[in-house]
């Protein structure tokens, strides 16, 4: 019974990201052939910061809030209040990101330009982040919400195509992308909110839930320079059609490494109880994991290493050839990257060790950040190379420090 459900629950998630990933996969053709270079640019840097706004909101609840629910009694009241709480403090986020957001007026020249879209993206951020999956994470219930979730991303992206075929604006195609967030949003609040508007505030326990995360957030914000960070500085300082070249072929990188986390999200919740009842199971559940997915993504990569050209042109047409070499090299973040999300979310995370996690992701971060300041300059094939070196390092650093761990004898 628990192994079907958690099948059931692993295909519900998998069906989810797929279609998450797909879906916007399938319009960056219809986008880059419909838009000019530097509309396409913008578009893909406003769908960027959507995707941190999005990280800022969600603050790492989707494993904090995921682990308390799922160790919650829910037969008492106490699981209405961690609901409470996680709600809460994910309101604070959504106005502090607001407030960040503002700040890309200045430092983008096309948001000052069209402040509409950076309006629109932080709309379409704010409320994917806000939607509070981490409670049907928990349940492990997750059937209906993976189906509203796939509704509401169909009917956004028919929106957005529709934008920009008639329109040729960034902001009709996220104006697009908030109508596909808004729809789940709605549905898991008419779902949940019932069960907890009795409760009074409790602007101190909401707070709590905020700092309790703080490791978790520190670690997805950090790995997010990873994923965006690259985008994030070309946006800032390159021109839009330098943006387009390497955002495009940073999206489609994403897209591998967003699906392949699917395959072990799911598997969280049920680590996070291992690992308290039976630790020899979840040592060998994680390995299993880890293998899988690495193994997964290594040869997806040498796959689009030999083949970077005729995806280019496929996918992207006339006018993006310069982003082949880029694809080639940048491919090569995905089976790293799959490496330290599975050894940080599905074994130190569920073993209590976020901070360090969070520790050794800042500080590559930082190293990476510094690297694509300078690397900016000298062109795209030469940022994605300081993206794959930033990764390895960080693989590196993290294995040193579960086997040290290990041999101090420590429980790890």
């Amino acid at each position: 019974m628990a192994g079907s459900r958690l099948a059931g629950n692993l295909l519900a998630i998998y069906l989810a990201r797929m279609v998450n990933i797909i879906i916007p996969l399938a319009m960056v053709p219809i986008f880059a052939r419909v838009l000019d270079p530097a509309t396409f640019g913008l578009t893909l840097l406003a769908q960027a910061l959507g995707l941190w706004i999005v990280q800022v909101v969600e603050f790492g609840y989707d494993f904090s809030a995921t682990r308390r629910l799922a160790r919650a009694d829910w037969s008492e009241d106490g699981w209405k209040l961690i609901v409470r709480d996680t709600l809460f403090g994910q309101n604070v986020l959504v106005l502090l990101c607001l407030v960040g957001s503002l700040a890309f007026l200045f430092l983008v020249e096309g948001f000052a330009q069209s402040p509409l879209i950076l309006l629109l993206a932080w709309a379409y951020g704010a409320m994917a982040g806000y939607t509070p999956r981490w409670y049907f994470y928990a349940r492990e219930e997750l059937a209906g919400f993976t189906t509203v979730s796939i509704l509401g991303r169909a009917a956004g992206a028919v929106v957005s195509v529709l934008a920009a075929i008639f329109t040729r604006s960034g902001e009709g195609i996220m104006f697009g992308y908030a109508l596909g967030s808004l729809i789940p949003l709605v549905w898991c609040l008419w779902i949940i909110l019932p069960s907890i508007r009795h409760l009074p505030l409790d602007m101190r326990a909401g707070f709590e839930t905020l700092r309790e995360g703080g490791g978790i957030f520190a670690f997805k914000i950090s790995k997010m320079v990873y994923s965006l960070g690259g985008v994030t500085v070309v946006g800032i300082l390159a021109t839009p059609a330098v943006l387009a070249q390497y955002a495009s072929s940073d999206r489609l990188v994403r897209a591998g490494i967003n699906l392949a986390t699917s395959f072990t999200i799911a598997f969280f919740p049920r680590l996070s109880q291992l690992v308290e009842t039976d630790r020899a199971a979840a040592r060998r559940m994680f390995l299993t994991i880890t293998c899988l997915s690495v193994a997964m993504m290594t040869v997806a990569a040498i796959v689009v290493t030999f083949n970077s050209e005729l995806i280019v042109a496929i996918i992207l047409g006339d006018g993006y050839e310069a982003a082949a070499p880029v694809l080639a090299l940048l491919i090569w973040v995905a089976p790293l990257n799959m490496y330290q999300f599975s050894v940080g979310t599905q074994w130190m995370i569920p073993l209590g060790m976020e901070r360090a996690f969070s520790a050794i992701i800042a500080g590559a971060a930082i190293v990476y950040v510094g690297l694509a300041l300078w690397a900016v300059q000298h062109g795209g094939e030469v940022l994605a190379q300081a993206n794959v070196a930033a990764e390895f390092v960080l693989c590196l650093a993290l294995t040193g420090y579960v086997m040290l761990v290990r041999r101090r004898g420590g429980d790890a």
